[in-house]
């Protein structure tokens, strides 16, 4: 500021003898400055749109958050700012669970990652690629924190303890183990032999090594710390191998049958199943399939052994040796992942036949009870990916299976007893197939390394709480709890706020349907196109006598609930009439027009009819009436969306007409009166919807997304997009439930809450976990 002041100040001395004022100079100066402030703003938050989208929620909030902070309440830019911010937020912070936060390309400094650890918690991961260092990356930034000189490339790279702890191995068989820090800590010689693509363990301070030599397999242990050997064992026929979680024993299964216990001394325990009881059964299952392998698997933080052969499982409580043996003929008789679950109760097994791929997990239980689970977000009738392979990981125990697609899918495992299991959800393609995957302490997030050394950061459990359907949406109840929607098939009523929802009629027509505050359903059949049924669940309650017309093939609701389970609705005549269980019981004043929509208040106790009116082009009409007796108590132009009210007393409406919105009172004075915002589609074929309390309003705009419209103002206070073929959305409470692109090109519905702007903030703040911009991301959006 006090250079601008200085430089006004010296060109009025220059300047003085034209008129020019120190005061207008900077006054200049300062509009500058502000119009450069605006714009940079500006510039700022459509960076953070794109970085968004591109997927890098991470960077992009944080850009958001750095263009909001120099956003000038007095500009003439704040509004639309103001509403990218809260766009930005809503599609950075709020998302669903496995979604990509973030991808870092660990080759773009010269050393693509090959191998990928996640030492302990917070942000911090490990890569080791093609040079002699391991470097360390901070998993949000997306930025190199330090390297580690390793002196040789590294061949094995794993994590020693949860405090960032880590063990390098070279294929010289030179193995050293650093602290978080990178410190050297032990540095000791292992034995590799002709192999090293075998999987190693590092177990409570033990390194158990698999390596081949002389054809077949050894086993080697090391004491990590004091850098020694615990014993060199060779295992003739090695089919595969586990090590328990305490380090204290291992099991092997061999090729031709049989699977051993061994004490971490290499010493046998006991056997699992002996060698010609195993391999009888192999042979037996040869005959109808040639793949036949067996697999031995530990449980996390349990004393429990899994073997699992030729369809046969074998438990065992390695703590008091009993042993629980099933069988079962559905089973696979090839296996490419086993996992057991932590209480050794649940077995999780992905069969592979010659192409190793299975479409699904088989879960089975002690009694060999079972059940498959497909892969999560699958379209309907279309095989989208193969699960190939899969792992139960520890703390949450949550089950990651690795997809042909190059995707990953995650379900919850946690059954508390009862044979089904939740999918959590799954990501899109990730890019270069899936080399390494693990997950951070808290198993909050998942890393995935790609053959091109991409790392891909997912949040496991995501940030939005929606509800989703795979059903059209239909109707609301007068109190917006209710949502009326047909899934090709049959009707559903999904109550709001809720996963909550129960069968429903198979409605016919989409304005001639409604819900009530109770969840029952007033339809049209296929066969009875022109005759009205109110129903609950399946059971038709009753039909009006007087048909319904059948000429209007919009949206707009026609049939409305009234108090309790009567049903007002348009006659065939064109007339508005009320009946209930015992009969007619109002027939509505006629104002002339065609009946264009019916709404009702929450409590369904004031009914509001919109006409069209003479001639053609003449803007719309309503009247409120009183449902019980039918007395008009209001009457306006444009078409209705909200009557607020209750027990028959009005208390103000919300109309739109002209392409402007109005909200009046009781006595028909404007409380306000505001132009449509640009952008929101106001043609006759829209369906507009207004909140219970009549203040905001929710249309589609014309680029694919929905307007909240706050119709006070006219702002538009948040945008939805969406994919959906035939867009409709309602405003039920805190949620806005609004049409999506469902299967088989049919839409389906989400339902989402509108959070506050202050809200989106402490979300995007509790994604974000206080990161802040780095120096070179600053220097960049200067």
């Amino acid at each position: 500021m006090r250079r601008i002041t200085a430089a006004t100040a010296a060109a009025a001395l220059v300047m003085g003898g034209i008129g020019v004022s120190v005061t207008g100079l900077w006054l200049r100066a300062r509009s500058a400055e502000r119009a450069a402030h605006e714009e940079s703003a500006t510039v700022t938050m459509r960076m953070a749109s794109d970085t968004i989208a591109s997927g890098d929620r991470i960077r992009g909030l944080l850009y958001a958050k750095e263009a909001w902070k120099k956003a000038d309440p007095g500009s003439p830019s704040y509004d639309a700012l103001r509403t990218k911010y809260y766009e930005n937020l809503a599609e950075g912070a709020v998302y669903p669970p496995m979604t990509v936060l973030s991808k870092i390309d660990t080759g773009a400094l010269g050393d693509k990652a090959g191998m990928l650890v996640v030492p302990g918690s917070g942000d911090l991961f490990l890569t080791a690629g093609e040079g002699a260092r391991v470097t360390m990356w901070n998993a949000s930034t997306g930025r190199r924190v330090k390297t580690i000189d390793v002196a040789e490339k590294p061949l094995y790279l794993e994590k020693t303890d949860s405090h960032g702890g880590f063990l390098v191995m070279t294929k010289d068989g030179k193995a050293s183990v650093f602290d978080a820090g990178g410190k050297r800590l032990s540095h000791f010689k292992v034995k590799l032999g002709a192999s090293s693509s075998m999987r190693a363990s590092v177990v409570r301070g033990r390194l158990y090594l698999p390596y081949k030599d002389g054809g077949n397999v050894h086993i080697a242990a090391y004491d990590i710390n004091k850098g020694t050997a615990l014993f060199d064992k060779e295992f003739p026929g090695f089919e595969s191998y586990d090590v328990q979680s305490d380090g204290k024993e291992f099991a092997v299964s061999y090729e031709e049958g049989g699977a051993f216990r061994y004490d971490s001394t290499g010493n046998e325990k006991e056997a699992v199943v002996s060698r010609e009881e195993d391999a009888a059964h192999r042979a037996e299952e040869r005959k109808r399939s040639p793949n036949v392998n067996g697999m031995v698997s530990y449980a996390f933080g349990a004393k429990k052994l899994l073997y699992y052969s030729a369809t046969h499982l074998y438990r065992v409580d390695t703590g008091t040796g009993e042993r629980l043996i099933r069988h079962k003929d559905s089973f696979p008789t090839r296996v490419t992942s086993l996992s057991l679950s932590e209480d050794g109760r649940w077995a999780y097994l992905i069969g592979g036949g010659s192409s190793l791929s299975s479409n699904r997990i088989d879960l089975s239980d002690e009694y060999a009870r079972s059940v498959s689970l497909l892969l999560p977000n699958q379209t309907r009738g279309k095989r989208e990916g193969q699960i190939e392979d899969g792992v139960l990981l520890s703390a949450q125990s949550l089950f990651i299976g690795v997809n042909s697609d190059n995707s990953l899918a995650a379900w919850d495992p946690r059954s508390n007893g009862v044979l089904s299991i939740r999918a959590i959800g799954k990501t899109d393609d990730l890019g270069a197939q899936i080399v390494q995957v693990r997950m951070t302490k808290d198993a909050s997030r998942l890393l995935s390394l790609g053959q091109d050394g991409t790392v891909s950061v997912v949040d496991v459990r995501g940030t939005d709480r929606s509800y989703e359907g795979n059903s059209q949406l239909l109707a609301r109840s007068n109190d917006r709890r209710q949502i009326y929607a047909y899934d090709g098939v049959t009707g559903f009523v999904h109550e709001a706020g809720t996963k909550k929802g129960s069968p429903a009629a198979p409605p016919y027509s989409l304005s001639r349907v409604a819900v009530s505050n109770g969840g029952k359903v007033a339809w049209v059949s296929r066969e009875n196109a022109d005759r009205l049924i109110v129903s609950h669940g399946r059971k038709a309650l009753y039909s009006p006598e007087e048909k319904v017309g059948t000429e209007y093939t919009g949206d707009r609701p026609l049939v409305v609930f009234g108090r309790r389970d009567d049903v007002v609705y348009v006659t065939a005549k064109g007339k508005v009439v009320r009946y209930d269980a015992s009969g007619k019981r109002e027939t509505y004043l006629d104002f002339g027009g065609e009946v264009l929509s019916l709404r009702a208040s929450a409590d369904g106790s004031l009914l509001a009819v919109t006409r069209s009116n003479q001639p053609a082009n003449a803007e719309a009409s309503w009247q409120v009436f009183k449902v019980d007796g039918g007395r008009p108590v209001a009457m306006g132009s444009g078409e209705m969306l909200s009557v607020v009210g209750s027990a028959g007393k009005l208390e103000s409406t919300l109309s739109v007409g002209g392409g402007r919105i109005v909200r009046r009172d009781s006595r028909g004075e404007e409380l306000s009166n505001v132009a449509l915002p640009s952008g929101a589609r106001s043609d006759g074929e829209v369906l507009f919807e207004g909140s219970e309390d009549g203040t905001e309003v929710v249309v589609p705009s014309s680029e694919s997304s929905y307007f909240v419209i706050d119709a006070q103002t006219g702002k538009v206070l948040r945008r939805i997009s969406t994919d959906a073929r035939y867009p409709k959305a309602f405003i039920s409470g805190r949620y806005i439930v609004y049409s999506v692109l469902g299967t088989d090109l049919r839409d389906g519905f989400k339902e989402t809450q509108m959070r506050s702007l202050a809200q989106l903030e402490k979300t995007a703040d509790k994604v974000l976990g206080g990161r802040r911009l780095s120096e070179e991301d600053k220097e960049e959006i200067r």
